[in-house]
């Protein structure tokens, strides 16, 4: 009994190993795609930044430039995280 028990655990294990790796790929995608789109959004707020000419303009830019940055290094910080994440749940 005790070995069919032991068996089944490390079913239920591997299984939800399987589980979360799905969900992982998924993270990992979507995250990458994110991170992409911001290190766009903050290389237009550098270039929009260097063309303004205006008073006003100049003041949206330097706002549209520290908020793109700040957006792209917070999701390079999410991507330390879930690595992190992701070597403990292997590791397990």
């Amino acid at each position: 009994m005790e070995y069919i028990k032991g068996i089944w655990h490390d079913i239920k294990v591997w299984l939800l190993k399987l589980w979360r790796s799905f969900f992982v790929v998924e993270e990992k995608d979507e995250l990458k795609d994110n991170i992409n789109k911001a290190k766009e959004e903050w290389e237009y707020a550098k270039m929009f930044f260097q063309e303004a000419t205006e008073p006003d303009i100049i003041d949206y830019a330097i706002f549209q430039l520290d908020a793109a940055e700040r957006k792209y290094m917070y999701l390079l910080e999410q991507a330390k995280i879930a690595q992190t994440n992701k070597k403990e749940v292997e590791a397990n």
